[in-house]
């Protein structure tokens, strides 16, 4: 190229690029900054990714999300500012490398919500475009065409093959991303689960003997690590590893061995629940066995101390793991569990050594294409390093959360079991007496660990329970959610609703959580026991009435086609029946009035929060509620709702020819009778009923009249006498009035 061209090729460059001549060195400075802010989005996908399952907090809940959403604009924007700008830095190409490490985005937290996972093509192609950026930004440090190969070799920078190997490893990291988004879309490991059930289904139905055996954990079948590649081996039982295996090859009574069970079974139920989510068959759900793997395998003797702990504890693990497959990478980790660690150690060697060449052996732009090169101030070296470094940290922090998880574990285990039968027995033992060792030693550097307790923030779950009332305590909340304006109300509950339901939920949800009691669990697993020891099928409420001898006066309560409705009406009547004892001298609440106020606030939780959890239609649920909250502003007109206040409503409901009935309803006994949603209580002198929200449409008009001490029941002026229903909040503070008269006659 001779000189006239080359001045022609400047002059033409200037022309081109007068708009950046001015302030280059700010552009520098503006990409600079945005990898540091790369960098700060997946510290905090890092450290509040393990948190939030455990906290609904606007904190966690908004910092996750905004560091999610922004992640993928911020980067693709400052790799396309580096590509198209002519502005050019050496820095540029480690830039790059350290946006696609970032785009990886940390192993404990890869998507927001499940949708989230359906979009893995579309990430796909994001890794593929910053695949491409980087390329056009690395070639900023090889020389241009027209050398021979030896050539190119000495022109080549140090820090130019830390940097390739680098950006395969970060490449792998996101694909593992792509991965762990596909996978929850694929439901052939769960098919595979289901067939594998079905078979053993069948199998149990053919034969005699299997239907008399006793049942064992050691003759459980439930899939722990099956072959997904080969469906004909899983139904064979070959290379099969199930929680019989795990049970006979850690038979020991030690508490380690005792924890390497219940997390293998946790992680076997996850798969056997996973299947609901794909919507498959669950074969297994109608046999015998499967109660007596509920009631003998997964809940103890009654007598033991804390008997509820530990089929908690195992059902936590499990819904431990659920979330994990769908909002982290640790699935994908568990099968890449090798290549992951061995990629952790390419980088403890690459990142020292790129660092080193950085401040050492500072790499040159080797370009013939017109630039504007700006040059390196030791500053922005120096928060390269830092910045490589920070990354390099969170890798290893990744890295030990990952070995002290519990899918650590389960690799472990199948590891150890599936080498074992390629070995001798002596060797087998050996290694077998191993494992548990090992699991002690990695659970030793847990977060809990090194304060000595468990650090509640990388805990599984809260611990907590939802608590909501129409009623009680959420009298401002309702006042914001009605209107006396029907058209204004209406266009309130479909616009401004979901919104403020969210905004809400998100900043005061830590206000609606209570710490879940020992009765509430203990009633809760008593319940269970009732059920599957001869009790009969859970029904709407029938037994339970039956078995507190109440079934002919509170039956009509349970005729109603929506579960909505009833779970309202005896949710209202317990807050009915909880805030006559408050009124009255008692002071501290039984047990049993305990159970019965969390549980029925926690269904409320339930209808007002999160209705998708529940069997009828969200929206359904929704309009329900927000009607309710409309009867109970309309009703008390934000007083406060004591008992007499709530006797006004009801006498108010029944007319104005009614006003003058007296209805005499003696103060709350020390025997206050609990409404329990899907609970018993075994506290002594206390009539309990069980209800498991099924409903009726028609209103108890029972009124239990204890005047006089003569014990009749006096009938009520009822809606049909007044030509119309009654609503849900008097159906529900009627059946509360009936329930305390009825109790202070016990």
């Amino acid at each position: 190229m001779d000189g006239h061209q080359v001045a022609m090729n400047r002059t033409k460059a200037l022309e081109a690029l007068s708009p950046f001549l001015e302030n280059p060195r700010q552009i520098v400075i503006q990409n600079e900054a945005f990898v540091v802010l790369a960098a700060a989005m997946l510290f905090l996908q890092l450290m509040l990714g393990p948190w939030r399952r455990r906290s609904g907090h606007l904190f966690v809940q908004g910092t996750l999300w905004v560091a999610y959403t922004v992640s993928f604009p911020l980067i693709t924007y400052t790799l396309g500012q580096m590509v198209t700008s002519p502005v050019k830095n050496m820095l540029y190409p480690v830039w790059a490398v350290i946006l696609l490490w970032a785009s990886g985005r940390a192993n404990a937290f890869t998507a927001y919500n499940i949708e989230d996972n359906k979009q893995w093509k579309r990430y796909l192609f994001e890794i593929l475009q910053y695949f491409v950026y980087l390329a056009i930004i690395l070639k900023l440090f090889h020389a241009g065409p027209g050398l021979t190969i030896p050539e190119r070799i000495i022109s080549t920078q140090p820090i130019t093959l830390s940097l390739s190997v680098l950006t395969s490893l970060v490449l792998m990291a996101n694909l593992h991303r792509v991965l762990a988004g596909w996978m929850v879309t694929n439901s052939t490991p769960s098919k595979l689960v289901a067939d594998y059930m079905r078979a053993q289904v069948q199998v149990n139905t053919r034969s005699r003997a299997a239907q008399e055996e006793t049942f064992t954990m050691s003759g459980c079948k439930y899939l722990v690590c099956p072959p997904f590649n080969d469906l004909r081996n899983s139904r064979v039982g070959h290379r099969v590893i199930t929680i019989g295996t795990i049970w006979d090859t850690f038979d020991g009574d030690s508490l380690v061995n005792k924890q390497l069970r219940d997390v293998c079974l946790s992680f076997a139920l996850s798969k056997l629940l996973l299947r609901r989510y794909f919507g498959l068959d669950c074969a297994e759900a109608g046999l015998p066995k499967t109660l007596q793997f509920a009631l003998e395998g997964l809940l103890p003797e009654v007598d033991q101390v804390n008997h509820y702990s530990r089929a908690f504890h195992v059902i936590e693990v499990e819904l431990g793991f659920l979330y994990d497959f769908f909002f982290t990478k640790h699935a994908t980790l568990l099968s890449f569990d090798g290549s992951f660690l061995f990629a952790l150690i390419v980088k403890l060697i690459c990142v020292p050594f790129a660092g080193v060449c950085l401040i050492a052996y500072p790499p040159t732009v080797n370009t013939f294409n017109p630039i504007i090169e700006v040059g390196t101030r030791r500053v922005d070296v120096t928060v390269t390093v830092v910045i490589m470094g920070a990354l390099l940290l969170f890798d290893v922090l990744q890295a030990i959360h990952y070995l002290t998880s519990d899918w650590a574990t389960i690799s472990l285990v199948c590891s150890n079991i599936r080498f074992r039968r390629h070995t001798s027995r002596l060797i087998s033992s050996i290694i077998s007496s191993t494992i548990p060792s090992i699991f002690r030693f990695l659970r030793r550097f847990e977060f809990a660990g090194y304060l000595g307790r468990r650090i509640i923030i990388f805990g599984y779950w809260q611990n907590k329970m939802g608590q909501s009332s129409v009623i009680g305590g959420n009298l401002l909340v309702n006042y914001l959610y009605v209107s006396h304006d029907s058209a204004y109300a209406e266009s309130k509950t479909v616009l401004v609703l979901p919104i403020y339901n969210l905004i809400h939920s998100m900043m005061f949800s830590m206000k609606n959580f209570v710490p879940v009691s020992d009765l509430v669990k203990s009633n809760i697993i008593f319940c269970l026991r009732i059920y599957g020891n001869g009790g009969g099928p859970l029904t709407n409420g029938k037994a339970a009435l039956e078995r507190n001898k109440v079934l002919e006066d509170f039956s009509s309560t349970l005729e109603n086609d929506s579960q909505i409705t009833v779970m309202l009406i005896w949710h209202i009547a317990t807050e009915y029946c909880n805030i006559a004892s408050s009124d009255g001298a008692q002071g501290l609440h039984s047990g049993a009035q305990q159970v019965a106020t969390t549980l029925s606030k926690y269904c409320a939780y339930l209808m007002y929060f999160v209705p998708e959890l529940l069997a009828e239609n969200s929206t359904d649920t929704l309009f329900i509620v927000h009607e309710v909250l409309e009867q109970v502003e309309d009703a008390l007109g934000g007083d406060k709702p004591t008992k007499d206040r709530l006797l006004r409503v009801i006498q108010d409901s029944d007319g104005p020819d009614n006003h003058s009935t007296v209805i005499d309803i003696p103060p709350v006994s020390s025997n206050m009778d609990n409404i329990i949603h899907d609970s018993i209580s075994s506290n002594n002198n206390t009539d309990n009923i069980i209800h498991d929200s099924r409903g009726s449409n028609n209103t108890d008009n029972i009124i239990h009249n204890s005047s006089g001490n003569n014990g009749h029941t006096a009938t009520a002026q009822d809606s049909a006498t007044n030509g119309s229903e009654d609503s849900i909040l008097i159906k529900g503070l009627k059946l509360g009035r009936d329930l305390e008269a009825k109790d202070s006659r016990i």
